[in-house]
């Protein structure tokens, strides 16, 4: 099924959302342990709102109109800690699974709060995952995002999907009109994985309408061509490896 069948009036039901904060705020009340909030990640839904059908924890987003100066994974966060430079999450999963373990979650947030801001985490959503992993993965991105705009971090929520599947939750608690930020980085080695990219973009254009989207990795040319046509810019972000070559003599100097 194209993007342009998909039918979204489904999500369009605000009494889902209220049942959903109803439900959380019991929850809360009755996880009076410190353990329990920690283990279900509880205290990170604390003063959240909730989508309509999926009841993701709702994002914010912001508007950014250029690329930021300097970009830096989460995985070489010695890097840089200035205004500057803004963090992505295009990295392994398991390099960022810190920010949510009990004991070092306090020291792996203050570690963010130098930055500009952040690219939204990427939890994978592979498509051929079940569909109930790939849910998870799309609530911890919201859930994540949500957490860090509340302690004060600026975020661009990554957007990400699998297959034609995952459109009727994967854009579900992200914000419309504002940047959103993709990656085609590792997601585009065949033709079938290029098809599946095209057209999940295009589902997130046509649900989100964004202000404008920052694409880490190379840009497919019917993304270029859909982008174009749909009046949404696309800010290209270079990765690590085009830093790299494009100034070895830096990098060199810092490790």
């Amino acid at each position: 099924m194209a993007f342009e069948d998909w039918d979204w009036r489904f999500l369009d039901d605000p009494e889902r959302s209220a049942r959903a904060e109803r439900a959380n705020a019991e929850l809360q009340k009755l996880a009076t342990t410190r353990q329990m909030l920690r283990v279900f990640l509880l205290d990170l839904l604390q003063e959240a709102h909730f989508s309509h059908f999926e009841e993701n924890p709702l994002v914010r987003g912001t508007i950014l109109e250029a690329a930021p100066k300097r970009l830096v994974g989460y995985d070489h966060l010695a890097d840089a800690h200035d205004a500057e430079t803004w963090l992505h999450f295009y990295v392994y999963d398991y390099r960022f699974l810190p920010l949510y373990h009990p004991r070092r979650r306090a020291h792996a947030l203050a570690a963010l709060k130098p930055f500009g801001g952040v690219f939204g985490t990427d939890h994978s959503v592979y498509r051929n995952l079940p569909l109930p992993e790939q849910r998870y993965s799309i609530y911890l991105n919201r859930l994540t995002d949500f957490w860090f705009e509340r302690e004060g971090i600026r975020v661009v929520p990554n957007v990400s999907w699998g297959d034609e599947r995952s459109f009727d939750f994967c854009f579900e608690g992200l914000p419309e009109g504002t940047s959103i930020a993709v990656s085609s980085h590792g997601c585009i080695r065949d033709k079938q994985d290029c098809h599946y990219f095209v057209e999940g973009f295009k589902a997130a254009i046509y649900r989100l309408r964004p202000r404008n989207v920052f694409h880490f990795g190379k840009i497919l040319d019917e993304v270029k061509t859909f982008a174009e046509a749909e009046s949404v810019p696309l800010i290209r972000l270079p990765t690590r490896q085009e830093r790299v070559y494009a100034h070895p003599y830096d990098d060199a100097r810092k490790s």
